[in-house]
């Protein structure tokens, strides 16, 4: 089965423009950041971002599905990663449950 996991986590600090002299640039971010690591002034929001990965619930390989319509031995579709994730995806193709496969 596909899972998304989250990786490459970051907080993302917008600074509130309002509070800050209109001549704020990259030397005034380093001395924000500098702040930010003693206590939290003039931030307007943080916000938490990470890049989703599809992977495997079972071995927790990259997702990955054949793509060859000419596949004689592989659905169309079907997981490449581990011989589970393709009998949970053949037992779903064919309307069986997983432990009927087994």
């Amino acid at each position: 089965m596909k899972i998304t996991t989250n990786e490459n986590f970051r907080i993302i600090v917008l600074p509130d423009f309002a509070y800050l002299p209109t001549s704020f640039d990259v030397k005034q971010c380093n001395n924000m950041i500098a702040e930010i690591k003693r206590h939290v002034n003039g931030v307007k929001s943080a916000e938490i971002e990470y890049d989703p990965v599809e992977r495997c619930s079972f071995c927790m390989s990259t997702w990955e599905v054949n793509q060859d319509p000419n596949d004689p031995d592989v659905y169309l579709g079907e997981p490449i990663c581990c011989d589970k994730a393709q009998q949970e995806f053949r037992a779903q193709k064919k309307g069986y449950s997983l432990m009927e496969v087994k």
